[in-house]
């Protein structure tokens, strides 16, 4: 990515204005982070602007077990904001602290609300962070019993209108037709489409 485009895309970011709920504060919350890098390309990738995905552990309790998502989770007792939610989980579930690691944080997307189904009586809504670095890191140490894989897809892959797929999502009884981005056996829908179609509305603009 040339030093300009670069610019252009980091003040872009962070100029963003994510929308908030304003009765977040009575919601359950959790938070994830967007890991953004410009990979060099190789032989086994194709280069380019990137995020880090997860494929989550299969988990017996957890509502989005083997899902492909950002890394996060809900907010604990002793996190000081939804933030500090997302760096610790960053860490507990990559093994990589973001801030000791160098990476700056260009911004967030907004919240997203999670269907009724998971709620418990609580609105639930998860609130995505935007983190740039400017290297690949390479000391992973992922948590087993959270994480199945750690994924880079490019953003070109879901800039590829060509990509976007429909898929079945069953539970119980219920199964719906949900939209998805085909990567393989990784498909990546849910929150986490949402998400990445917030920051695609950025990024096809820079």
């Amino acid at each position: 990515m040339q030093p300009q485009h670069k610019t252009n895309l980091l003040a872009k970011l962070t100029a963003l204005h994510p929308k908030r709920f304003w009765w977040r504060r009575w919601a359950r919350q959790a938070a994830v982070a967007v890991l953004i890098i410009d990979r060099p390309p190789t032989e086994n990738n194709v280069g380019g602007l990137s995020i880090l995905l997860m494929k989550r552990a299969a988990r017996e309790g957890d509502p989005w077990s083997g899902d492909m998502s950002f890394p996060g989770g809900r907010m604990a007792p002793e996190d000081q904001d939804d933030l500090a939610t997302a760096l610790r989980e960053f860490t507990e579930e990559t093994g990589f602290d973001l801030i000791a690691g160098g990476a700056k944080k260009i911004g967030g997307l907004s919240d997203v609300l999670v269907r009724g189904w998971h709620w418990h009586k609580r609105p639930f809504i998860v609130t995505p962070y935007l983190f740039w670095l400017d290297y690949e890191p390479t000391d992973w140490q992922i948590d087993p019993t959270e994480v199945d894989i750690l994924i880079w897809i490019p953003i070109s892959f879901f800039l590829n209108q060509a990509n976007r797929d429909s898929m079945v999502w069953k539970k119980g009884n219920l199964s719906l037709t949900v939209p998805c981005y085909d990567y393989g056996p990784y498909p990546v829908w849910g929150l986490t489409l949402r998400m990445i179609d917030e920051l695609l509305t950025v990024l096809k603009e820079s």
